[in-house]
């Protein structure tokens, strides 16, 4: 489906089936490689047991050594594994295929094994997601109904709702894909063992960005201040023109608009704590670092990742990789479009000074690991 009719008639809007949405054959994921990555510390894992646990639908934390997942039954539980795109090229890359959802909006790449019957109950998602059916068959369920709080079964480790009723089925098979936009109530059931890939948006909340701002003290500290106090007539109100002056006060705490906006590049690149930096690259001397860019040769984004850019008032390019800030000047806007977009990374060095620059900012990004050679 063309990209610019699915933002027009669907993101947000309503939920989408795509059949073969990807060639079966290009989706090379395996429980063997899943569980492998479930046992690395570094990456956030869950056990989800519908009925093999101390209660129902109970959820166990990673990692998970290789004779945990032996012992485990037949049938009804799910593996899921966070951040996939963090750790696999293969998991990065097929998050490019999305690109026509900025950068920003992006979370993760899920990826779920479920044994058959495997589950993780009807439930709702705040946020967009994409349901990719890698290998094995997944049947999804979803309802028109709205749901509340008090439709969800108290005392559970997940939010499942107790009174599902759907309204549409499907089975998809791999290949096949399922978008669903917020608060669509969902039900998937694995037909056999299956494996899914579930590309999550994020969608903060103003309460998550002020908080994060909070914690970054990045805020102007400002006390009150009325020399002019007078009199008043009740000492319990607090007057209209305090009022005033409290709200004042926190308005003036919030850093200006061309600060904030580079607040929230960084803040929005930021990897998940759990993630661990790319490792910094071979150090190559800036002449032969050139030399192989002039030779046609193409620089890739590392994994792990998370990359945007923004425009300044100025004129100028603030590029942002993993919470780290770059300045650029606003001539070099194709590059920063390049090192944030899909694809690999084309360039030549030229003998200007923007160009120089712009060089130097490779050779940086290369020696930090965060960009490497694709050959």
């Amino acid at each position: 489906m063309d990209a610019r009719r699915f933002l027009r008639d669907y993101w947000q809007k309503r939920a989408l089936l795509i059949r073969a949405a990807f060639p079966a054959a290009e989706l090379t994921y395996d429980r063997a490689d899943l569980f492998s990555l479930a046992r690395n510390p570094d990456v956030e894992s869950r056990l989800v047991l519908e009925r093999a646990g101390d209660y129902p639908w109970q959820v166990q934390h990673g990692p998970f050594s290789a004779a945990r997942m032996r012992r485990l039954p037949a049938s009804h539980w799910s593996l899921l594994v966070q951040g996939v795109n963090f750790h696999w090229p293969r998991a990065a890359a097929l998050l490019e295929e999305f690109s026509f959802i900025p950068n920003w909006r992006v979370d993760d790449l899920m990826v779920s094994y479920a044994s058959d019957h495997g589950s993780v109950g009807p439930h709702l998602d705040s946020y967009d997601v994409f349901l990719l059916q890698a290998a094995g068959r997944r049947r999804w369920r979803i309802s028109s109904s709205r749901y509340q709080e008090s439709d969800l079964i108290p005392g559970l480790d997940l939010r499942i709702l107790g009174n599902f009723r759907h309204s549409q089925e499907w089975l998809l098979e791999p290949g096949d894909m399922l978008y669903l936009p917020p608060g669509i109530a969902h039900h998937g059931i694995a037909v056999g063992e299956s494996i899914t890939c579930s590309i999550g948006f994020r969608a903060p909340s103003s309460s998550e960005l002020l908080g994060a701002l909070l914690d970054s003290q990045r805020i102007n500290e400002f006390r009150i201040e009325d020399p002019g106090l007078g009199l008043q007539a009740h000492p319990g109100e607090i007057t209209a023109h305090q009022r005033t002056l409290l709200r004042r006060l926190l308005r003036d705490a919030l850093p200006d608009d061309e600060a904030l906006d580079r607040w929230l590049g960084r803040q929005l690149t930021l990897l998940p704590p759990s993630v661990p930096s790319p490792a910094h690259g071979r150090a190559l001397a800036a002449p032969a670092f050139l030399a192989r860019l002039k030779r046609g040769k193409s620089l890739i984004r590392a994994v792990p990742a998370r990359t945007a850019f923004t425009r300044a008032r100025s004129g100028g390019i603030h590029l942002f990789i993993n919470g780290a800030e770059f300045e650029l000047p606003g001539r070099s806007a194709a590059l920063a479009a390049q090192i944030t977009g899909p694809g690999p990374i084309r360039w030549k060095p030229g003998r200007s000074a923007a160009s120089r620059r712009e060089g130097s900012l490779l050779l940086s990004l290369h020696r930090a690991g965060l960009l490497q050679f694709s050959d």
